[in-house]
């Protein structure tokens, strides 16, 4: 039975630690990151191993290390390409063939499996703790981008919602289009004017780990661009992206775009349609005092 999973916030991970300075310290802190998410499948694993009253203790055998026995390697390059700038992490016992037969079965017995059972239980607890670890080593390292001329002052008070809406209405590339207060969560207030900017929450899922919530939340927000012309929206988008993408400080610890419609909406009366330019973009945040 084959398993598949749904990996959501990795393209953002990855582009934050390609900005860590040197390939070693990324390195470094993807292995640290992948040791520390991998150490409670391999408990549940020890939990799950069969005992020998006979002697030998399989379950104590199983850990979490980059290295592999000599004919682990072997197989290991015969099934994956030999990346040398890969980072790996293997969980399971040593090279003990009792272990295989226990997993898998012989003709002496049916399979006991151990591995299995415990990657299916915990796999998608352990994406979500090696998110989490991740991204605890990428909020300890400094921003090597340098600060945006005019960028907003961040409030700790704010929640996400507000800080996002602060974060537009606090920009000069934004304000150029539009004034601050045509800026809303969920609709635009009736009787103002366009241009105007319309934020709407997709979705948002918090960050778990095995402890209990980890403090860093993920949403997909829709930036809805509205203006009488086509290009008015465009350059509205234009401007909400250049603020928005990439951005950290405060309690976002990135903002990725990651989707782009332009459409017109309904209306009977055609001079009265307002063009829109509408952008997704992806939100980590962590309140500050999480």
């Amino acid at each position: 039975m084959s398993t598949s999973l749904k990996l959501e916030g990795f393209a953002e991970l990855e582009r934050e630690l390609a900005q860590l300075a040197r390939p070693a310290p990324r390195k470094a802190s993807a292995r640290r990151a992948l040791r520390a998410a991998a150490q409670p499948l391999a408990e549940i694993a020890r939990d799950l191993a069969p005992r020998d009253p006979s002697g030998g203790d399989l379950a104590a055998s199983i850990a979490v290390s980059t290295k592999l026995s000599k004919r682990q390697a072997r197989r290991h390059r015969r099934m994956f390409a030999n990346d040398r700038a890969a980072v790996e992490m293997f969980v399971g016992p040593g090279p003990d063939p009792a272990a295989w037969n226990q997993e898998f079965g012989n003709i002496h017995h049916g399979a006991q499996p151990f591995l299995r059972p415990a990657w299916e239980q915990d796999q998608r607890a352990l994406l979500n703790r090696l998110k989490a670890e991740l991204w605890t080593d990428i909020e300890k390292s400094p921003d090597p981008r340098p600060a945006a001329c005019g960028a907003p002052q961040h409030n700790p008070a704010l929640n996400m919602e507000e800080a996002f809406r602060a974060l537009l209405q606090g920009s000069a590339a934004v304000t150029a289009h539009l004034p601050a207060r045509a800026i809303n969560w969920g609709a635009h207030p009736q009787g103002m004017g366009l241009p105007a900017l319309v934020i709407t929450l997709i979705s948002e899922a918090e960050g778990l780990t095995m402890m209990g919530p980890d403090g860093l939340s993920e949403a997909r927000l829709q930036v809805d661009c509205y203006a009488l012309t086509a290009r008015g929206a465009k350059d509205l988008s234009r401007a909400v992206r250049q603020v928005l993408h990439g951005y950290r400080g405060g309690g976002f610890r990135l903002i990725t775009h990651v989707a782009s419609r332009d459409s017109r909406s309904g209306g009977t009366n055609e001079a009265e349609r307002p063009f829109r330019s509408s952008l997704d973009f992806i939100t980590a945040w962590r309140a500050e005092h999480a």
